[in-house]
């Protein structure tokens, strides 16, 4: 989905600008910082975007060990790389890595090793929410989730900061997280129900219990705008009426504008040019996802969906970029204005792309690879593994329906195979054993589409022409047979009576010969 991607390209400009105009385009951000919020708006997009499409992706697999092996190699191997990098940079504590390790250290009160990675704890909690609802087949409650959250979040703002926090809090989330991921995945029902309910009550409990003072006032609403996302897919797709989607939007909306208006007022900086800013923010998130969607059957440019392909990669390596070189930024801003600090940004940017670019190509793509090769080999028998790896290779229209028939050939027991095959030798005309057989073979959807058309081009109209035309071939030679001694007879009868008529006119004139008969008769 390449508006997607647009929309993810759009949410890593705004957080890179978001920090990197505290060192470059400083002038720029003393304006846009009094009406906007960049950096918050980029989040939220991300947040709506991943929420938009992360039930999509599990409920189209229908798997969760699938789900979760893709989700595990498409977010950790960079996470892993970049974490590694940045703690060669200072001192990192045993709990400290294992609550890292878990993607969860925002709500596990650790100190985090790169600011950005706190959006990667609610990611997290998000997983571990959508999966159980899916376990326990509640998935498509998304409107109900997203509404139950934003009524949380305001009537519990703010929240108390990290009431769980200590030493041991990340060593047993790591523990309690294995077992409920393993009883999660596993193929038994009572396991799966377990592990959803232990998951569930985890991901709930650190966000209400364990909140970092940063997101006291939207850590509930954060989960509630992801399930925005999911409700705005399911009305698209008519799995619920469009207007639970407007409800839950109007609803989510109101919570987010509450509860800033509260920071603000706890700040005691709610005022008028505030108040208008956080609207405004609003409004960008909201309006960015709705152009988006709006043309999400419209080409998008090339460079914003390159950009969005790379913006998990430019997310993450960007403040540690920035970190790295701040005292040559610093420098830039300082003596840098107007056109030329635009130059300087650039060839920030270039450096930041690039770097991102390699992260993506070197990193990202090759553990993407092997969760790829890591989910079929886990996938069941030999067949089944093939048969779905080669689905997943062979993406599009004509793929697909390969990949279904090389599915559908290596998923059914050999018996049936044979059984059909005896039956349809068995069968009457050698057209309907050929047609069957081809139907029987290639069954489900694609077989029945060419095993269809094979049985009514042997048995239906163009075979019932055939017939026919036999048929009457076969009638006229009868036809032919019965009149040709019938014939015979009738010149037979001819001659008979042409016979007999001659004999008759022979007496007659004799007859007249002899004077017995008058001339006249």
């Amino acid at each position: 989905m390449a508006w997607l991607d647009a929309l993810r390209a759009v949410a890593a400009l705004l957080v890179v600008y978001a920090h990197l105009s505290h060192y470059l385009l400083r002038g720029a951000r003393d304006v846009s910082a009094e009406w906007l919020h960049a950096g918050p708006a980029g989040v939220m997009l991300f947040f709506l975007v991943s929420g938009y499409i992360i039930p999509a992706s599990l409920e189209r697999h229908g798997d969760l060990r699938r789900f979760w092996l893709g989700r595990l190699a498409r977010l950790y191997p960079l996470y892993l790389v970049v974490c590694v990098l940045v703690a060669l940079t200072g001192p990192l504590t045993v709990s400290g890595a294992v609550a890292h390790l878990t993607m969860l250290p925002q709500l596990l009160g650790t100190p985090l090793l790169t600011p950005v990675v706190w959006t990667l704890s609610f990611e997290m909690a998000f997983y571990l929410i959508v999966a159980a609802l899916f376990a326990l087949r509640l998935h498509r409650a998304s409107a109900w989730a997203a509404v139950a959250f934003a009524v949380a979040g305001v009537a519990t703002a703010p929240l108390s900061p990290s009431r769980l926090a200590g030493p041991a809090l990340p060593f047993l989330v790591a523990a309690v997280l294995a077992l409920g991921l393993a009883a999660l995945t596993a193929r038994r029902r009572r396991a799966v129900l377990a592990g959803a309910l232990l998951l569930l009550a985890l991901a709930v409990t650190l966000l209400l219990a364990d909140q970092d003072v940063s997101h006291v006032w939207d850590g509930l609403l954060i989960p509630a705008v992801m399930f925005t996302g999911s409700t705005i897919y399911r009305a698209q797709h008519g799995q619920i009426p469009r207007w639970h989607a407007v409800l839950t939007i109007v609803v989510v909306a109101a919570a987010l504008l509450t509860n800033w208006f509260a920071e603000l007022a706890a700040l005691h900086a709610l005022i008028p040019r505030y108040a208008t800013r956080s609207v405004i923010t609003l409004a960008v998130i909201g309006g960015a996802f709705a152009v988006g969607l709006a043309g999400r059957n419209r080409r998008v440019p090339r460079f914003l969906a390159w950009l969005g392909l790379i913006s998990y990669s430019i997310y993450l390596i960007h403040v540690p970029l920035i970190t790295l070189l701040a005292p040559a930024l610093t420098t830039l801003g300082e003596r840098l204005h107007g056109p030329v600090e635009l130059l300087a940004v650039a060839g920030f940017l270039a450096v930041l792309f690039g770097l991102a670019w390699l992260a993506h190509r070197f990193v990202e793509l090759p553990g993407q690879r092997l969760g790829r090769l890591l989910t079929d080999r886990l996938d069941g028998p030999p067949g089944q593994g093939l048969g779905r790896r080669l689905t997943d290779r062979l993406e599009g229209l004509p793929g697909q329906r390969l990949g279904r028939l090389l599915t559908d050939r290596l998923d059914r027991l050999p018996g049936q195979h044979l059984g059909r095959l005896l039956t349809d030798r068995l069968d009457r005309l050698p057209g309907q054993r050929l047609g069957r057989r081809l139907t029987d073979r290639l069954d489900r959807r694609p077989g029945q589409r060419l095993g269809r058309p094979l049985t009514d081009r042997l048995d239906g109209q163009p075979g019932q022409r055939l017939g026919g035309l036999l048929a009457k071939q076969r009638g006229q030679g009868r036809d032919d047979a019965e009149e040709e001694p019938v014939g015979r007879a009738v010149r037979v009868a001819d001659q008979a009576e042409d016979g007999v008529r001659d004999e008759r006119a022979a007496a007659q004139g004799d007859e007249v010969a002899r004077g017995q008969l008058p001339a006249a008769q």
